[in-house]
């Protein structure tokens, strides 16, 4: 008998420059998530998502970067949120954003990285993605209605010289308890 598919479709953009398989992809085995690794697409990161978001059929989606980290059982704690809370489109934790070179984080209490979203609802949004370059992940953080889970779920690890820095547009809001 085949195994059960998980309720979640989580995808992990590669690059060749990636290098060896990430800690993250082990981590991800351990949580309830059909995992796939896609090939990223350099430069525009919407046509990758995009391609990425087309594979699988789970109700949820959802995506990790490479070279980043999660807390166990994060994903888990997502989906019993969103079971007892059928309206939201999206259910997302916080994230510790952490600057690589000095250590420094600052929590992140917004949709980024930690959160999965309904499947037909991020489709519908899917030529959006698709068309932007960089930040294609806007149309999917502004998903209503949506669940806060306020635990840190996911550690953003920001490098000085990672693209993610190069295109940070806005500051990175930190509640007044870290």
């Amino acid at each position: 008998m085949p195994p059960v598919p998980n309720l979640i479709d989580l995808h992990v953009l590669m690059l060749p420059s990636d290098g060896a398989e990430p800690r993250i992809i082990q981590q991800l085995k351990r949580e309830p998530v059909n995992l796939v690794v896609c090939p990223g697409v350099p430069g525009h990161i919407g046509q990758a998502r995009a391609m990425a978001f087309e594979q699988g059929t789970a109700p949820w989606v959802a995506w990790a970067d490479p070279d980043d980290l999660i807390e166990p059982g994060i994903f888990q704690s997502l989906l019993a949120a969103a079971h007892s809370s059928p309206q939201a489109h999206l259910v997302f934790a916080h994230e510790w954003a952490i600057d690589t070179s000095s250590g420094k984080r600052e929590r992140v209490c917004v949709p980024h990285h930690a959160l999965i979203a309904r499947r037909n609802v991020v489709m519908e949004r899917l030529e959006v993605i698709r068309q932007r370059p960089h930040y294609c992940e806007g149309p999917i953080h502004a998903i209503e209605p949506r669940l806060e889970v306020p635990e840190i779920g996911y550690h953003w690890l920001r490098a000085p010289k990672s693209a993610s820095q190069t295109l940070v547009r806005r500051p990175v809001r930190a509640p007044n308890t870290q």
